[in-house]
């Protein structure tokens, strides 16, 4: 098993990138801790004979990452981060099966197993009942001791997150950043009220890395990665949003869409009538809720 530390510091080489890391770190499975540069060569090596355009760093090259991974370190304990790899025990299992699973995820918070989890996300500008209807799910799956997933952003993504604290249930919010800045900013208290209740916050990206528009969509992925299932509240065609559906199809996750009731909602959910003709669930009243929610728990091993 490839150590932490050099995870890190193959990711922050130059010429070495999150695919390279992930192949490594798969055949470094196979060995005992590594924690060498000439053992990470051998490595990379191994790699390099399945896919050949795969770099293999000089010495130099590594020693200069393995100083940046330092960094990243110290930074993480300044702001009690925890980095983890897949071979670590509270590394998410269900991340661990993703395609595309990361090499490294940083936590803040608690440790705690995310079982059973279900994403709720949605527009950052819903309707009111949108809205409310994001609040609602979130109380009701806090209530139900569902892990409610969902991103911290403005609109629906804050109400689920909200209606969740009100019930007093556990959230975690996936960032598109480092874990040391909260964007938007006045969600910071927001974020601090899921890890006083016992929630945490996860990224894939190591502090001092500043949000930017592809990271958003990356983040998706590992929402639904870290559930059994996903609720879409409000969503047009082309909105973020509808990124984390395809995830959850993709990854064969459970998909559920709130059905337009009024006329405000209506151009808003233009996403979740594409998404409901393809087949997602409807989960517009309680009984579609309590259905959802029960073929969910049919599978409480995610964490």
């Amino acid at each position: 098993m490839i150590s932490t530390r050099y995870v890190l510091g193959l990711l922050e080489t130059k010429g070495v990138g999150k695919k390279t890391a992930r192949r490594a770190q798969k055949l470094g499975d196979e060995k005992g801790p590594i924690e060498e540069i000439p053992a990470l060569q051998q490595l990379l090596q191994r790699v390099k004979q399945k896919h050949p355009r795969t770099q293999v760093p000089r010495k130099t090259k590594i020693e200069k990452g393995l100083g940046e991974a330092d960094k990243i370190l110290s930074r993480c304990r300044s702001n009690d981060i925890t980095p983890l790899v897949p071979g670590n025990e509270d590394f998410p299992t269900s991340l661990r099966d993703l395609g595309d699973c990361p090499p490294v995820v940083y936590r803040k918070g608690a440790s705690n197993r995310m079982s059973p989890a279900v994403a709720i996300v949605g527009t950052r500008s819903p309707s009111e009942y949108g809205r409310r209807c994001a609040g609602r799910l979130g109380r009701v799956f806090g209530e139900e001791e569902f892990w409610v997933i969902s991103g911290l952003a403005l609109g629906c993504d804050a109400a689920v997150h909200g209606g969740c604290l009100e019930a007093g249930g556990k959230t975690s919010a996936i960032l598109a950043h480092g874990l040391d800045e909260i964007h938007p900013k006045n969600h910071t208290s927001l974020a601090q009220e899921i890890l006083d209740s016992g929630g945490a916050l996860w990224s894939e990206y190591p502090p001092g890395t500043p949000p930017r528009s592809h990271q958003y969509v990356q983040r998706n992925r590992l929402q639904t990665g870290l559930s059994r299932g996903a609720i879409i509240v409000e969503a047009g065609p082309d909105s973020g949003t509808m990124h984390t559906a395809r995830f959850a199809l993709e990854q064969g996750k459970m998909l559920g869409c709130l059905v337009p009731k009024d006329e405000n909602g209506k151009g808003l959910q233009s996403g979740n009538d594409q998404l409901l003709k393809q087949g997602a669930y409807s989960v517009s009243d309680e009984e579609d809720v309590g259905h959802f929610m029960k073929r969910l728990r049919k599978d409480i091993s995610i964490s």
